[in-house]
This record gives C-alpha cells, sequence and structure tokens, in this order.
C-alpha cells in the first residue's frame, strides 16, 4: 500500500484527524516518518478558522492564554493536529517530553530529542493522538504535582533544613522540585530509576535512613502508601516534617483522613486533581503507624505465594495467568523466558517442564522481583531486574512466556502489550515459541502477525485470549544475514585458493 492511498483509506473510514489515522495505518519507523510529514506539511498551511483571542480553545497553533493542556477544538476547515503538550518550561522538565514520546506515542529517542528541541524553542510540542488521554493525564498531573510543591515551599507549609538528605518515596524523572543534591530517590521501577541516576540523583530501590525531610508520592494501593508514609516517619526525627502528595483518583483524600485520626497534619494544599498536606514525626510512633508497616509487607497468598500490596494481582493469582499456566506444554526445553514475571505465578508451570535448562524472570519492578526470589527456589530461575521491553538475553531463548501489563495508572494502554511483544520476538531463537495471555478485547493480532510468521489462538475462556506465535521475523532475518555472511566467506576463500 502506497502513502498517498493509505492516507485515503483512512480518511475514508476515520476522520478524526490525520496523525491518529497515521497511528492506526504505521508503526515503528514508518509511524515516525509519516508523523514527520504531516507535521512538515501542516507548518506550510494557513491557518483557517481559528478562535479570537478571547475564546476559550486553542488559537490553532496549541497555545492558550492560560498555556495549560489544551483539548481536540472543534473540527475546522484546517484539519487541526491535537496539540497533546503545551508545556509550562517553568515546571516540566524536557526529559519528561522525551519520555512521554517514547514511552506512549512510540517515537524513537532521536525523533523524542528532534521534537524536545522544537519545544525548547517553540514552547510547544506537537505530537499524535495515540493514547491521547495518557498524556494528557501525565502532563496534567506533572504540572500540577510541581506547582503544588513549588506553592508549599513558597507559603512555608515546610521548610527545607539546613543539611541531611531529603528522602522521596515513588520519585519520578518529572517531579524533581526538592534540591536534587541532597536528594535520595526511592524508585523500585527500573526504567524510572534509570531515568532518574542519568539525571543525577541518587537512587535506590529501599531507604537508607536517616533523612532530616521525607516526601511520599502516593500510589493507588492504600496499603502500600500507607506503609511508605509509615517507613517515612521512622526515617526521619522527631519534629521532622513528611510531605505527602497524591492524586484524588488514587485515593489520597483516604490517606489524609486515615493520618489525621493519629498524626498531626497541617492544611492540605489543593492544586488540580491532587492533594498535598505535610504530618509532622512525633516523639513516639501511634500504634495505628506500626500496623500500616506490618500491613504493607509482602504475605502469603491463597495459592502459597507471597505478595506484597500494590503490586500485580496483589490479592491472589490473576485468572490469565492460572489460564496460560494450565496451557503451557510440559514438553518446554532450553532456555526460556518470562517477560513481567512479577512475583513468579508462571514460574512453577514453566520449571515443571524437565527440559527446561535456565528460566529468566524478567521483572522492571525491584519488589515483586524480590518475592518472587522468595516464591521460586529452584536453581534454574534467574532473576533480572530489567525493564522487560527493553531486554535483551546473551544467548537467544528457545521460549517466551508472558502476561503483559496493559494499563499505565488507570488508563488503558495496549502499547505496553505490543512492546512486550515486541521485546518477546528480538529475544528469540529462529525455532523458538511465544506464549502470551491477554483480555479477550485488547487487540494483539496484529502486533502478533508484525512480527511472527506463524500465530495460534489457542484458548479463549471466560474473558481471557491465549497466543502461540512462532517463526520469529526478527530470528530468521539474523539466521538468513548469517547464512549470506558464511556464503561470502567461503566464496572468498574459494577464490583465494
Amino acid at each position: 500500500m502506497t502513502y498517498r492511498r493509505a492516507v485515503k483509506n483512512a480518511s475514508a473510514a476515520r476522520r478524526r484527524g490525520r496523525l491518529c489515522r497515521g497511528q492506526a495505518l504505521f508503526t515503528g519507523n514508518a509511524a515516525a516518518i509519516y508523523f514527520f510529514r504531516i507535521r512538515q506539511h501542516e507548518r506550510r498551511r494557513k491557518s483557517v478558522g481559528r478562535p479570537p483571542s478571547n475564546s476559550s480553545g486553542d488559537d490553532g497553533n496549541g497555545r492558550t492564554e492560560t498555556s495549560v493542556i489544551t483539548r481536540p477544538r472543534a473540527r475546522t476547515a484546517r484539519p487541526p493536529l491535537y496539540k497533546v503538550l503545551l508545556l509550562n518550561d517553568d515546571y516540566t522538565p524536557m526529559e519528561f517530553v522525551v519520555h512521554v514520546l517514547e514511552r506512549f506515542f512510540g517515537l524513537s529517542y532521536s525523533h523524542a530529542v528532534e521534537i524536545m528541541l522544537t519545544v525548547h524553542k517553540k514552547g510547544v510540542a506537537v505530537v499524535g493522538v495515540f493514547a491521547y488521554e495518557i498524556a494528557e493525564t501525565k502532563v496534567a498531573q506533572v504540572m500540577d504535582f510541581a506547582r503544588r510543591n513549588q506553592r508549599a515551599l513558597d507559603a512555608g507549609m515546610v521548610a527545607l533544613p539546613d543539611a541531611g538528605r531529603v528522602a522521596m518515596w515513588n520519585a519520578r524523572p518529572e517531579d524533581m522540585v526538592l534540591p536534587v543534591a541532597r536528594l535520595h530517590a526511592i524508585q523500585p521501577l527500573r526504567p524510572l530509576h534509570d531515568a532518574l541516576c542519568a539525571l543525577g540523583v541518587a537512587t535506590d530501590t529501599h531507604a537508607a535512613p536517616p533523612y532530616a525531610l521525607a516526601h511520599v508520592r502516593a500510589g493507588r494501593s492504600r496499603a502500600a502508601t500507607l506503609g511508605q508514609v509509615a517507613e517515612a516517619l521512622a526515617a526521619v526525627p522527631p519534629g521532622a516534617a513528611v510531605l505527602i502528595d497524591g492524586q484524588k483518583g488514587d485515593g489520597i483524600e483516604g490517606i489524609l483522613a486515615a493520618c489525621r485520626r493519629v498524626l498531626a497534619v497541617g492544611e492540605p494544599l489543593s492544586q488540580g486533581h491532587g492533594k498535598l498536606f505535610a504530618v509532622v514525626r512525633p516523639e513516639t510512633l501511634p500504634q495505628a503507624v506500626t500496623d500500616w508497616a506490618e500491613a504493607a509487607r509482602s504475605r502469603c497468598g491463597p495459592d502459597g505465594l507471597i505478595r506484597r500490596p500494590g503490586g500485580f494481582s496483589a490479592d491472589g493469582p490473576d485468572r490469565g495467568s492460572l489460564l496460560l499456566a494450565d496451557l503451557l506444554p510440559r514438553d518446554l526445553k532450553g532456555h526460556v523466558a518470562d517477560l513481567g514475571a512479577g512475583a513468579g505465578t508462571l514460574a512453577a508451570a514453566i520449571l515443571a517442564s524437565p527440559g527446561v535448562t535456565r528460566l529468566d524472570l524478567v521483572e522492571a519492578d525491584a519488589l515483586a522481583l524480590d518475592d518472587a526470589r522468595a516464591n521460586v527456589l529452584d536453581p534454574r530461575a534467574a532473576f533480572l531486574w530489567a525493564d522487560a521491553t527493553r531486554w535483551r538475553p546473551g544467548p537467544v531463548c528457545d521460549a517466551v512466556v508472558c502476561n503483559p501489563p496493559f494499563h499505565s495508572g488507570r488508563a488503558a494502554d495496549p502499547g505496553l502489550g505490543r512492546a512486550f511483544i515486541q521485546s518477546a520476538a528480538a529475544a528469540l531463537a529462529p525455532g523458538g515459541s511465544f506464549w502470551m495471555v491477554a483480555n479477550r478485547h485488547l487487540p494483539y493480532e496484529g502486533s502478533l502477525g508484525e512480527v511472527f510468521g506463524e500465530v495460534t489462538r489457542i484458548a479463549d475462556i471466560g474473558g481471557f485470549k491465549v497466543f502461540r506465535a512462532r517463526k520469529p521475523v526478527a530470528a530468521m532475518r539474523r539466521a538468513v544475514d548469517h547464512g549470506a555472511r558464511r556464503g561470502v566467506a567461503r566464496t572468498s576463500r574459494g577464490r583465494g585458493r
């Protein structure tokens, strides 16, 4: 299909802006090229149908009087590019632009950097509408977080101590409001951990007290967040402050109510859809704080595996993983990888095959990997703290198994599963096989067909579908290239004789 024909077909089928259609038509480098062409074309077009300057909408170039996130306005005579990221340079680091474009829009690093430079010069990032809701939410949360915390410092809600380290639980690279030189970030997720290290932030997966001040970024799990608050209170001296920040959708109101019942809590500060408040560490910690710490510890589930609150399927085994475990063959052989292994739910089914010589449990969450080490005692198992979407094995794998995540925060993000599929295909030997379970509504068939020569749906039960894929395209190309090089080498040696 030609470039022009693809655009015409998409225009007839789905009139939602050409970038949206381009993301549906192309992937990888093709999508990036298409994106670049459209952007260059739109720069040359004259602006038509812009709203007046006093309108609440954008001005056709993604700018508003308030300099905040804009939503797509009504269709006009000019096909609008959707301006998703309107960045206030006072609050949003450029590294976050690259992170969003890479992570949520599937662009290459070089292309993301090129857009970042455009933002730096013009103050606006022009991006496609793939996963628009995720990008909009992310940017809004980042800007609200920065403003809340800066307001707290400016208003004297909490004073930075003259000396001592400042701890931040669940730190993210875009949240650098506190002084970086004194900051100790606690981040168990490998991609965010590496991004923080790249910014020069001292980062670890676990706390290393004492600290002069602590900051907890609340997550979706109430038990895990309260456990981190308890850990932070124990890590600072009496009289020191612990800042707690979170989104209303993640339950910060409940965290605030729980703290008010047993601790001295300052007046909360609201910004956007989040809240920030400070608690003061008493001389003696209440029993409730000890209970929070205990409730956040890993515990044995109904299937006998240890899991901690806040992790994937913390209350028990995931039904999709159980289905995949039942359908895995018992004649797996050689080197096997479990991408996104979590606490090791699939490990027992994989290691039940006597022909398996090595099992790599690849997991980005260091805390989940700690649970997996406690659950999987087989000497054939290796525990790798890595981003499964970027992980590549030393020797290629004979089989890859996974139950990929498909949520980023509260928003569904099928791009995560697609990244797992591409990573699995790149990790396999030419004769290797890929086994995957996914929710029935997720459209992974096309992604599997792009990187595997043979795809079979072996089950569709209880809202889940299980796939077996073979003949990875990347591995087949490697084999062909290797054979061609060997043939050229033999020909050269023959001519030399």
